[in-house]
């Protein structure tokens, strides 16, 4: 098993390099096609290889991105049954409600504590990086990303009621109600915990579920996400040049 993970790393690794290797050709050949007027000629290349065929008009075939939007899609298919059937089975072990409670008081503070001091480090961090000259993000970036996350309400107490779904079909159908979901897998797996016996055809249901997700997630990172990664990447550095890369591999490294 441990030689297996060790394989799938290396393959990751080289689709990785490859990527990087491949976009920097990708990228030159662009900049080399508009610049001596053969921009028809890089038009092809794209409608080929990298052009977004879920834009309106779009007549391409996409290849990378097709590969890149269907391994990405296939993560978040992933998202709430994994998360709902994990932690029905880490809970319907547990029938005593004030050890639950104990769990509880312990595992949130242990989550505050630890993202209080995530936070602190990733500021101190972000500053340093700032502060030496690493990020110079112009205007033009600033607006274009400023309106990608939006917040309905600043109250925090919000979050309470976002726990607590009225619709259990609807926190189920968008992987934004994902805090819905765990709350509805809170009772369940409680109810499991108690019932015991009563509900063991129904916890041997959940199990069979939590099994075909695991194997779904390894078959999607295992066997297409050398390929989506590879595709991703490249696609990156064909379309936006080494002008929006730079920002982008310097935050990563930081």
């Amino acid at each position: 098993k441990d030689a297996k993970q060790t394989s799938i790393v290396k393959v990751m690794m080289i689709a990785l390099a490859a990527a990087f290797v491949v976009g920097a050709i990708f990228m030159f050949l662009h900049e080399k096609l508009v610049s001596t007027g053969n921009q028809k000629a890089w038009n092809i290349i794209d409608a080929i290889f990298f052009q977004d065929i879920t834009e309106t008009g779009a007549k391409g075939f996409g290849i990378f991105f097709v590969i890149g939007k269907l391994f990405l899609n296939g993560l978040q298919l992933t998202i709430i049954p994994l998360v709902f059937t994990s932690l029905i089975l880490a809970l319907c072990s547990i029938t005593d409600l004030k050890k639950l409670g104990r769990i509880a008081y312990k595992t949130v503070a242990g989550f505050l504590l630890m993202y209080i001091i995530g936070c602190l480090f990733a500021g101190a961090v972000a500053l340093g990086a700032k502060s030496i000259g690493l990020f110079s993000i112009t205007s033009e970036i600033v607006s274009e990303t400023s309106n990608i996350v939006s917040v309905d309400t600043a109250n925090p107490m919000s979050i309470l009621i976002a726990f607590v779904p009225e619709n259990m079909m609807a926190a189920f159908s968008t992987n934004q109600g994902v805090l819905s979901v765990v709350f509805i897998a809170i009772v369940i797996g409680v109810c499991i915990g108690i019932l015991d016996e009563k509900a063991k055809n129904f916890k041997r249901v959940i199990e069979e579920a939590n099994e075909i997700v695991q194997l779904f997630i390894n078959f999607v990172i295992n066997k297409v996400g050398r390929i989506a990664i590879f595709s991703l990447i490249v696609r990156a550095f064909a379309l936006y040049g080494i002008d929006q890369i730079k920002p982008v591999l310097i935050y990563t490294v930081v």
